[in-house]
């Protein structure tokens, strides 16, 4: 029984952040990060999974773990600055980030500019990406859920469709 319980704390571990969780986020605009998201902090991203990035997302602030904030920001490098949204893009992202620690009661705390551009309130949802997570208005993540509920199937066959070589 206790390799079944290592087994699959390795597999969500390799997984990484999946799910979502209801939070509140207090008047210092610190929230407590879920449980199970601070088991793949810990067991995917070891020492370095208490150091996060936090900047805007779409409707939402996205949280890094550091290193995959590295490789995002490569990414991110590749989008020209000559180009004029290019460099609205960059200015927008690094003006709005910030570095958070865990603190001892695993939270961390977001900016206020974050707050107001997510239009973050007491209620709000953590929601697992993979190797991210971002954190929403509790009704902004019900409204984005209902329609991404009635294009899933329509998004899945386009995605597909758009991976088929062309002729």
């Amino acid at each position: 029984m206790a390799e079944d319980k290592k087994d699959a704390l390795s597999l969500e571990a390799r997984v990484g952040f999946c799910g979502n969780y209801s939070v509140r986020i207090d008047s210092a605009m610190r929230l407590a990060i879920p449980a199970k998201f601070r088991d793949v902090l810990e067991k995917k991203f070891g020492e370095e999974g208490t150091r996060l990035i936090i900047f805007p997302g779409d409707r939402c602030v996205r949280v890094m773990p550091y290193s995959v904030w590295l490789e995002f920001e490569r990414e991110l490098a590749q989008i020209s600055r000559l180009n004029p949204e290019g460099e609205r893009l960059h200015t927008f992202i690094y003006g709005l980030m910030a570095e958070c620690e865990l603190d001892s009661q695993s939270r961390i705390r977001l900016t206020p500019a974050l707050c107001r551009y997510a239009d973050l309130e007491r209620d709000a949802v953590v929601v697992g990406r993979k190797d991210e997570m971002s954190i929403w208005r509790q009704r902004t993540w019900e409204e984005f859920s209902s329609e991404m509920f009635t294009k899933y199937t329509d998004v899945m066959r386009e995605l597909d469709r758009s991976r088929m070589p062309r002729m």
